[in-house]
């Protein structure tokens, strides 16, 4: 009886973050030019670097290694970011199961919560 509850809430706790992290973006081989002066931009850049840096400074990261990663995957989103043209594919390679590992590991905190947002915006500034 233990099995099976866990099990289901295994499926529906990867349910969710398909349905969350998933790319919502139609074609991600295709190419986009980014507007770096829109308000859409400026939003997903703003996000971004607020995730990075409240997980820089999180405390309550208990795997230096993981940190590590998980902030190098942020900065090569940023990157990718800067420039006018990107692969959506690339973008959504890289930020989306960085994104969506913190929004689950720290579901309950604030760096669950602006991974999320910060990968709606990406989304949508992507669409």
């Amino acid at each position: 009886m233990p099995l099976a509850r866990e099990l289901r809430r295994y499926i529906l706790r990867e349910t969710e973050r398909q349905q969350t992290f998933s790319p919502l973006i139609p074609a991600t081989d295709r190419v986009v030019h980014l507007d770096h002066n829109s308000a859409a931009y400026e939003q997903a850049i703003e996000a971004l670097e607020e995730t990075e840096k409240v997980v820089s400074s999180a405390n309550d990261y208990e795997d230096s290694q993981d940190k590590e990663q998980r902030l190098a995957e942020l900065s090569a989103t940023r990157r990718l970011l800067a420039s006018t043209r990107v692969r959506v594919g690339a973008v959504t390679a890289i930020a989306g199961p960085a994104l969506a590992w913190l929004a689950e590991k720290f579901a309950g905190g604030i760096i669950g919560q602006l991974a999320s947002a910060t990968w709606k915006l990406i989304t949508n500034l992507l669409a």
